[in-house]
């Protein structure tokens, strides 16, 4: 059974770090890597079957990224934007034990108007049978509930616990009447378990026990964590209904923990998910833990014959339609304690479509959360 931690690891160096000291590392920023040309904007980038490259600069705009052989995140900020990515190697940001503290985020680009590739269409991270997929975030509490009601036009949230939540991270209030009232805001700064909001609230969150007579109900509102510090995005301006996708292919290996995903989901045929998890990996080899799916535009996760898949500790809010979808698998479902809050239905209306949007530049400018 695996286990995901309840606290973060100390005491340990990042891997990718460590792995400066390896002289079987090429570096993305060496020219030499690259056989004297460093890539460019719009160009399609092939690490080689065998090399292991170091991302230690963000690079320009790429056309596409295929990795036949490794390439691991540095210990610090970094950006990487591609139309796609295909992982026929590895692609690792940290590692168990060895959790990414700095801001990794990776944006997919494209309008939908491109060619197929790989029959998988486009604006994609894919991962090939036999390769791998590791992200491991900065641990996070993912939510907690409110220690006092709410009202109408309050700026500040009083939590019933402390939690390791910072200023610039973006939260959402479960509704504690018409779902539709759930809200999303940015925290302005953290006083123990005191939140204070960048703007007031339009609705009022419930924050007591309610007793009726022996029984008490807990009907106080969920706070939910929307921010980590790994981050996989789809860049959309202007387009309704194609953001990007993660698809992992059967027989692949993907482990993620503490990452966000967010803008992504196509509903132009064939229809794509957020993420498409088919690997049937052994156990421990298929996870997506401790992590936040927002803002998306179609189901968030599909899961097809992953036996040994495992999906705790999520938080998801604003996805259309269902927030998990089982194909073809096992009545033992691997959802375990998640917050799902605010589902829409197909098809978004413009005014909804622009509400999104109009976070996406904010959310790719977050601080970064932690240093090493």
């Amino acid at each position: 059974m695996l286990t995901v931690n309840s606290k973060p690891v100390q005491n340990w160096r990042n891997l990718p770090l460590a792995m400066r000291w390896d002289r079987s590392v090429a570096r993305w920023s060496n020219p030499a890597t690259w056989d004297g040309r460093l890539p460019r904007a719009g160009d399609a980038v092939t690490i080689p079957a065998g090399q292991r490259v170091l991302l230690d600069v963000s690079p320009p705009p790429l056309q596409s990224l295929e990795i036949n052989g490794a390439l691991t995140f540095d210990a610090r900020d970094l950006t990487l934007k591609a139309q796609w990515i295909l992982v026929r190697g590895e692609l690792r940001i940290g590692a168990p034990g060895w959790p990414h503290t700095h801001k990794a985020v990776i944006t997919l680009t494209g309008d939908g108007f491109g060619e197929s590739v790989h029959g998988l269409g486009n604006k994609f991270l894919a991962v090939a049978p036999g390769a791998t997929l590791e992200m491991h975030g900065e641990w996070r509490v993912g939510w907690a509930k409110l220690g006092a009601t709410a009202g109408l036009g309050a700026t500040q949230l009083l939590l019933a616990r402390q939690v390791n939540w910072r200023a610039g991270d973006h939260i959402v209030i479960a509704a504690s009447a018409d779902p539709l009232q759930a809200e999303d805001r940015f925290i302005r700064s953290v006083r123990g378990n005191l939140i204070t909001l960048d703007q007031p609230l339009q609705y009022q969150h419930w924050g007591a026990l309610e007793i009726n007579g022996p029984d008490i109900v807990d009907a106080r509102a969920d706070v939910g964590l929307l921010t980590r510090n790994i981050v996989i995005r789809g860049e959309n301006t202007g387009t309704l209904d194609y953001g990007g996708f993660v698809y992992c292919m059967r027989g692949s290996r993907v482990r993620l923990d503490g990452i966000e995903m967010t803008g992504l989901g196509q509903r132009r045929p064939p229809s794509r998910f957020p993420l498409h998890l088919y690997t049937e990996a052994e156990p421990g080899d298929a996870y997506l833990c401790n992590s936040s799916l927002h803002h998306n535009f179609q189901h968030g996760i599909l899961v097809y014959r992953a036996t040994h898949a495992v999906i705790q500790h999520n938080v998801l809010f604003d996805e259309v339609g269902q927030v998990c979808v089982l194909e073809n698998h096992p009545l033992h479902a691997p959802q375990r304690r998640k917050l799902g809050m605010l589902t829409r239905t197909l098809p978004l209306e413009r005014d909804e479509f622009d509400a999104v949007a109009a976070l996406w530049p904010k959310l790719a400018l977050t601080p970064a959360l932690g240093r090493a």
